[in-house]
C-alpha cells in the first residue's frame, strides 16, 4: 500500500461510515482529482483481502464498505491499528498532551490510563510520559491531573481555570491538520464549530460590542467570547463551581463589561434553556476585562488611572537607567501607552486570562535587543508586584520598543564632523547645514571652519569633510568632495559611511564567524561558554545561564535560525559571534542551522543601535537569503552595511 493509498484510508476511517467528496479528499491529500481515482482504484485491489472496498458515486462520494464479514474481522481491526497509531507518532509530543487533556476536560466523568493508551495506541509508560508533560502545561492555570483509585483519572481545579483552558485547546484543535482533526470530532462538536448558532452567537457579540465606542476588544480575541458562551451552556451544571476573590469582584462590579456581559446574555436567552446566575455574568465579564485591548489611558478605571500613570513612568525610568538607554527615545506617548500595557498585565494576572501567541502576531519570534529590554522589564516589573511573569506576559511589550527603536532609526556612528571649503566659512556652513539635515541620524555634531584654523581642531574629530585636496590635510581625517554638486557630495558621503560601517563590521565580526558540526543544543551553549566563560563565573554556571535565557524568552525562529544571549552573566565586553552549523539541529521544535550569540555591554550607549541594526538585518532575511548571506563571511559583513542612507 502506498504513502498516499494509507493517507486516503486514514481519511475515509476518520469518517466514521459517513461519505466524503472526492473533490474534499483531493484537496485534504494535496492531489489532483485525477490522481485521487487512480489511487482509489489502486487501493481496491489492496483491499480486497481484507473483504472491503472503497465505494465511489458522483452524486454521494467515497466511502468504505464492507464486503464480505468473515473477512472484515482481525485483519482489518489490525489494519485500522496501525494506521491510527501512525496517525498518533507524530513528532510533537505537545499533541499527544494536548489530546489526553481534551478528552479529560469533555468526559462528564474518569477516564482510566489503560483506555487513553488504547485511544493513543501506545504502551502505558509513553502514555505516563505525555501525562506528565500534560501535567506541567495546566500548571499555571492553578489545575492538576489526578488519579482517583478504582476511578482513572480526571482534571482538579477551579470551573473558571478549566474553561480557559478549553479555550487554549480548542485554538490547538483549530490548527490541527484535517486528519486528526477527524479523529476529535467531538471536540469540534461540544463547541458547535460551524453550526449556525455558532454564527449567531459570534454576530450578536460583535453587534453588542460596537454600541460601546470606549470598550475596545481585538477581533482576533471574539472567537474565546464565542466558546466561552458556548461552554456556558455546555458547562452550566459547574457555573456554581466557579470562584472569585474579592478583589476581581471589585474590578469586575466598576466594570463597563459587568453590564456588556448581562445585556449579551439577556440577548441570547433563546439559547441558554437554564436559569442564568451571577456567576456567568461575572465569569464572562472577567473574562472580557482579561482580553480587552486598553490602548488609551482613558480606558483604564478613573481610581486606578492616577496610580497606573505613576507606576508606569517609576517601572519604565528603572528600565532606562538599567539598560543605559537614551531617555530621549521615550515620549510621552511612549510612557502612556507603556501604563496602558502594565494595566492590561495586572487585568490578565489578576482575572487569570493569560496571553496567548495569537496576542501579539506578528511580532511572534521577535529576537534582538527588544528581546533583552523585555527580559529587563519582566525583572523590574516582578520585583514591584512580587509576582512571577512568564515569557508570554514579556512579549507583550515587545512592539513597544520595536516601535522605539524603528522610531530612533539611527547608526552608531554619532560623527563629529567639520566642513572646510574653499570659498570660506560661510559656504561650509551652507553645506554643513544640509548634511547636518540630511544625515542627522548619522552625525552628532557638524560645523564650519576656515582652513588657516586647523590645527586649532579638537583631537576627537572624526571627519574633515572638504572640496580641497587630500594633500592640504597631512596626518588629519579627512574626505574630499565636491561640494558643487548635491549629487556627488551626498553618493561620496554614503559611501564614507557605507565603508565605515563595512569597516566596523569586519573588526566586529572578522574573527567572530564559525563554521561548526554541532548535533544538539547542549554542544551550541557548551562552545559559547568555552568561548565566553570569565574568571567570575565557571562553565557549567556559564550554560545554566544561557539556558535559563532560552527557558525565560525563547529566541528560536522559524527560518532556520536561533538567537542567544545571557540571563544574568555579565561580559567584560560587547560581543557578537555567528556559528553556522553542517546540518540542521532540533531547537524549541524548529530546525536550526545558525546561532547568533550576542552581548551588548550596557555601559556603551552606541551598542544598542549597532545591535539592533545587526539583528534586525538578520531577521527580516528568508530561509533562501540567510542560506547565501552565510555561504560567505565577507556577505555577512558587507550585508549588515546600510543599503541606502535616507
Amino acid at each position: 500500500m502506498t504513502e498516499t493509498g494509507r493517507l486516503i484510508l486514514s481519511y475515509l476511517l476518520a469518517q466514521d461510515n459517513t461519505s466524503i467528496s472526492s473533490r474534499h479528499l483531493a484537496d485534504l491529500c494535496n492531489l489532483s482529482l485525477s490522481t485521487i481515482r487512480n489511487e482509489i482504484n489502486w487501493l481496491n485491489d489492496e483491499l480486497l483481502p481484507y473483504g472491503i472496498h472503497i465505494d465511489s458515486k458522483q452524486s454521494q462520494g467515497c466511502k468504505l464498505v464492507i464486503d464480505d464479514e468473515r473477512l472484515s474481522g482481525q485483519p482489518f481491526e489490525q489494519l485500522k491499528y496501525d494506521l491510527k497509531r501512525k496517525l498518533f507518532n507524530t513528532k510533537s509530543k505537545t499533541y499527544r498532551s494536548d489530546y489526553i487533556l481534551r478528552r479529560l476536560l469533555l468526559s462528564s466523568g474518569y477516564i482510566t490510563q489503560e483506555k487513553l493508551s488504547e485511544e493513543l495506541f501506545f504502551s502505558p509508560s509513553t502514555v505516563n510520559r505525555s501525562i506528565t508533560l500534560a501535567q506541567q502545561g495546566i500548571k499555571r492555570y492553578g489545575l492538576e491531573i489526578k488519579l482517583k483509585k478504582n476511578h482513572g483519572l480526571y482534571v482538579s481545579g477551579d470551573e473558571f481555570s478549566k474553561r480557559v483552558q478549553m479555550l487554549i485547546l480548542h485554538k490547538k484543535y483549530m490548527h490541527l491538520d484535517p486528519l486528526k482533526k477527524g479523529q476529535e470530532k467531538k471536540y469540534a462538536d461540544y463547541f458547535l464549530t460551524g453550526s449556525d448558532q455558532y454564527r449567531i452567537i459570534k454576530t450578536k457579540i460583535v453587534e453588542i460590542l460596537s454600541k460601546y465606542k470606549e470598550y475596545e476588544f481585538s477581533f482576533i480575541n471574539t472567537p474565546k467570547l464565542v466558546n466561552y458562551l458556548i461552554l456556558c451552556k455546555q458547562r452550566h451544571t459547574y457555573t456554581k463551581s466557579i470562584s472569585f476573590t474579592n478583589k476581581q469582584l471589585e474590578l469586575i462590579h466598576a466594570d463597563i463589561a459587568y453590564i456588556i456581559s448581562k445585556e449579551i446574555f439577556e440577548s441570547l436567552k433563546s439559547f441558554f434553556d437554564f436559569t442564568l446566575t451571577e456567576n456567568d455574568y461575572c465569569s464572562f465579564a472577567r473574562l472580557m476585562m482579561g482580553y480587552r485591548s486598553i490602548s488609551s489611558i482613558d480606558q483604564i478605571q478613573p481610581a486606578r488611572r492616577e496610580h497606573s500613570l505613576n507606576k508606569g513612568a517609576e517601572i519604565l525610568n528603572e528600565l532606562i537607567q538599567a539598560e543605559n538607554l537614551d531617555p530621549e527615545l521615550f515620549t510621552s506617548e511612549i510612557y502612556e501607552q507603556f501604563s496602558c500595557n502594565l494595566e492590561t498585565i495586572y487585568l490578565r494576572r489578576i482575572m487569570g486570562t493569560p496571553f496567548d501567541m495569537e496576542s501579539f502576531y506578528p511580532l511572534y519570534g521577535v529576537s534582538g535587543l527588544s528581546a533583552d529590554f523585555c527580559i529587563t522589564l519582566t525583572k523590574i516589573i516582578e520585583k514591584h508586584y512580587q509576582i512571577t511573569l512568564d515569557q508570554t506576559y514579556s512579549k507583550s511589550n515587545l512592539y513597544l520598543f520595536e516601535r522605539i527603536f524603528d522610531h530612533a532609526n539611527k547608526s552608531s556612528m554619532n560623527l563629529k564632523i567639520v566642513v572646510i571649503s574653499l570659498y570660506g566659512k560661510e559656504y561650509a556652513r551652507n553645506v554643513a547645514g544640509y548634511l547636518g539635515r540630511k544625515y542627522k541620524r548619522y552625525i552628532q555634531t557638524i560645523d564650519a571652519s576656515e582652513y588657516t584654523r586647523i590645527n586649532e581642531l579638537s583631537e576627537d574629530i572624526d571627519l574633515i569633510l572638504t572640496d580641497l585636496s587630500y594633500a592640504m590635510f597631512q596626518n588629519k581625517k579627512a574626505l574630499s568632495l565636491d561640494f558643487s554638486n548635491g549629487s556627488l557630495l551626498c553618493s561620496g558621503f554614503e559611501n564614507f559611511l557605507r565603508k565605515r560601517v563595512i569597516d566596523n563590521m569586519t573588526e566586529r565580526l572578522g574573527n567572530s564567524i564559525h563554521k561548526t558540526k554541532f548535533k544538539t543544543k547542549k554542544d551550541v551553549f557548551e562552545f559559547i561558554a568555552d568561548t565566553y566563560q570569565n574568571e567570575f563565573s565557571s562553565k557549567e554556571q556559564f550554560i545554566k545561564d544561557l539556558n535559563q535565557r532560552d527557558e525565560i524568552y525563547s529566541s528560536s525562529r522559524k527560518n532556520n535560525m536561533a538567537f542567544i544571549s545571557t540571563y544574568n552573566e555579565t561580559l567584560p565586553e560587547s560581543t557578537f559571534m555567528i556559528l553556522i552549523n553542517h546540518n540542521d539541529i532540533d531547537w524549541n521544535g524548529s530546525k536550526v542551522k545558525y546561532f547568533i550569540f550576542y552581548y551588548r555591554n550596557r555601559n556603551n550607549q552606541n551598542d544598542v543601535y549597532t545591535f539592533m541594526r545587526i539583528l534586525n538585518n538578520l531577521i527580516e532575511k528568508t530561509p533562501a537569503e540567510l542560506e547565501e548571506l552565510f555561504s560567505d563571511t565577507n556577505n555577512i559583513i558587507h550585508s549588515l552595511a546600510p543599503n541606502r542612507f535616507i
